[in-house]
Formats: C-alpha cells, structure tokens, sequence
C-alpha cells in the first residue's frame, strides 16, 4: 500500500453536519475585524473545541484502526493546536491593525478640526479688526459732517468757522458785544479809545493782539539767530570754561601734543613746559619720526645723524641736554632746556643750526598763557595739570 493511501485511511471522515459546525460565518469574521472582544473569544473557544473533537476522533480512528501509531497521533495534534494558534494570532493581529489605523484616522480628524478653528480665529480676528477700522472712519467722517455744518452756517453769517478752542471765548466776546450795544445806545459823544483796547482789537476780533504779534516775531528773530550762531556760542562756553580751568593752576606742567606727516614719515611732537606762578623754567621738546625700517632707512639714518650732530654742539651748554636714539624704523630728538642754568650769550651760531631750539622758541620767564595761545594757534592741543 502507497503512502499516499495510507495517509487517507488514517483521515477520519467527517460527517456534512459536523463540517458545516466547523465553518466560520462570514458575519463572525466581520465581527471579530471589528474588535469585538466577545466574538474573538467565542472563535478562540470554537477552535480549542474543534481541536478537542479532531483529537477524539484520531483516538476513535486509532482505536478502530490499529495501524495508526502514538506518533501519528501526537503529529495531528500538535497540527490541530498549531492552525487554532495561527488562526488566533491572525485575529489579533488584524485587530491590532484595525487599532492603529483608527487612531490614524481620529488623529487626523482632530487635527483637521484644530487647523479649521485656528483658520475661523484668525478670521474673525481679521472682521474684529476691520470692524475696529470702519468704526473709527464712521467716527471721523461725523466729526467733519458736523464740522462742515457748523463752518456752513457759520460761513452764510459771515462768521469765522468755530473750533472748540474758539467757542468760549466767542461767548464772551458775544456778551460784550451786548453791554456795548447798550451803552451806545445812551446819548452823549463815542467813548475814547485807549492804547490798550488798540492793542486788544485782535482779540475783539477773535485772533490774536498786535502785542502778541510782535512779541512771537521777536522771540522767532532771537530763536532763528541762537541757532545760526550755536556753533560761535559754544565755542566762547568752551573757551571760557578752559580759561577758568586754567587759572587755578598757576604753577605745573602743560603738556603740547600735534601729529602730522610728510611724504614718507609720520611725524609726533610732544613739548612738556615747567612754570610756577605761570612762568616758564623748563621744557621738554621730543620729536619723532617713524617710517619703514627698510624703505626709509636713509632718511631715519639722516635725521638720527643730525640728532647727534645737535648734540655734539650742545655738549659745552650748560642746561641743554640732547638725546637720539633709532630703533626699528622710529627716530627720537629729544631736547631738555633748563632755563635756570642756560645762559643766552653761551649759545652759539652752529647750535641753532643744527636743529636747536632755543632761542627761537620760548624764553625763561615767559608767561605761560601765551606760550599755550601760541602753540594752539599752531595746531597743538595743550592740557595742564
């Protein structure tokens, strides 16, 4: 016997009315895919019967067929128990996937809800806002409707239009207007006219006096002349504050700087002068050159040679003291006179020549004021302390 044939013996045959049990009705898978718990276990308890009953029959068919052997048995078990176990997992995961496409979709519905009440507030906040325009343009177009009434009325009288700044104080004028009626009416020669009610026609009138007039012209020309003149004004404060600063200190230094340059070296000077009781005693005159320390090498080399030239010469002065020195493309001259010990008649001719400062600058004793009107007059800018 083939194999093919003794597996079809081992099949137990199932009655018509027993497989019709068996299947699953369509309304139950519909149930089940819906996630009615109550359905999946009432399925998972049908397929635990069915194996039950697939069981007892392989033992029925065994017992009546000895051929089939425990192992044959075990394997139709084990099969039932694996296809109620799929059958079951596929429910589950069917529900599971009925789950999350739901939330999926209650997801985006209540998005599309927030995004629709996002979009109906921002609408109204537009309405909000132009309701706010059209109100305020409704308000603006009254104000000129009555404005324009009143200037129409009061225009076909031959009246200035009022403004609510004009309304009291054409009330008043009204009333006077009254009381003079009534005194002219009176018998007896036209009331004098004084300066002051000349002065006040305007005002009778509605408009300001010639007194005011005057006056706001006057304070326009003073206004109109402190601006064009602002700049001439603050220096003169300036000067003035500088000149109050300077005349509490009578004895100290005042130190002059100025910056300028030729075609290839910058050039710094910086002059110290010691007075007491704002009279000169001493100076200090440095002067610097910097350029390239290779471009300008001839130059700087020239400049530091006179330095030292100016300096043999002043060896035999007393209170002259020169020092030069050239380092890295800068060139320092820097000349002490001490006016307590420097003699004019020692001073010579080769001296000056070589780029001394004295005597052709200042002098012992000068005062110190005009030393500083001096040096500002040439660009420095001078500080004391």
């Amino acid at each position: 016997m083939s194999k093919k044939k003794k597996k079809e013996e081992l099949q137990p045959v199932i009655p018509k009315e027993e497989a019709d049990k068996n299947v699953i009705s369509l309304e139950d898978v519909e149930d089940v895919v819906s996630g009615d718990d109550k359905a999946l276990s009432e399925q998972i308890e049908r397929v635990k019967d069915l194996t039950k009953e697939s069981s007892g029959s392989s033992e029925n068919q065994v017992s009546k067929d000895p051929v089939v052997s425990a192992d044959q048995q075990k394997q139709l078990v084990v099969a039932a128990e694996g296809k109620a176990s799929q059958d079951a997992q596929f429910l589950a995961q069917k529900k599971a996937e009925e789950e999350r496409l739901k939330q999926q979709q209650l997801a985006i519905h209540q998005r599309e809800i927030e995004e629709k009440k996002k979009e109906q507030q921002v609408l109204e906040a537009k309405r909000q806002e132009e309701q706010e325009i059209l109100k305020k343009q409704e308000e603006q177009r009254k104000k000129l409707e009555q404005q324009r009434i009143i200037n129409q009325q009061t225009g076909s009288k031959g009246i200035p239009p009022q403004t609510n700044q004009t309304i009291v104080s054409q009330q008043s004028i009204s009333t006077n207007n009254t009381q003079q009626v009534a005194s002219n009416n009176t018998i007896g020669p036209p009331p004098a006219v004084s300066e002051s009610d000349s002065l006040n026609d305007g005002n009778d009138k509605g408009g300001p006096s010639t007194f005011k007039r005057i006056m706001a012209g006057i304070l326009f020309i003073l206004l109109m002349a402190m601006v064009y003149f602002l700049p001439e004004i603050t220096s003169y404060m300036n000067d003035m504050n500088d000149k109050s600063k300077h005349e509490k200190i009578t004895s100290g230094v005042m130190e002059c700087n100025l910056k300028k340059s030729n075609k290839k070296l910058d050039i710094t000077i910086k002059a110290l002068f010691h007075f007491t009781n704002s009279q000169l005693y001493k100076m200090e005159y440095t002067t610097v050159h910097t350029g390239d320390k290779i471009d300008d090498k001839t130059d700087l080399e020239k400049l530091y040679d006179d330095c030292l030239t100016l300096k043999q010469e002043a060896g035999e002065l007393d209170g002259v003291t020169i020092s030069c020195s050239l380092n890295n493309g800068v060139n320092s001259n820097r000349q002490i006179l001490d006016y307590e010990k420097l003699d004019l008649k020692e001073v010579t001719s080769a001296y000056i020549e070589a780029g001394g400062i004295y005597p052709a600058e200042f002098k012992k004793s000068e005062n110190i004021d005009k030393i500083e009107s001096e040096m500002t007059a040439n660009n420095y800018v001078c500080n004391r302390r």
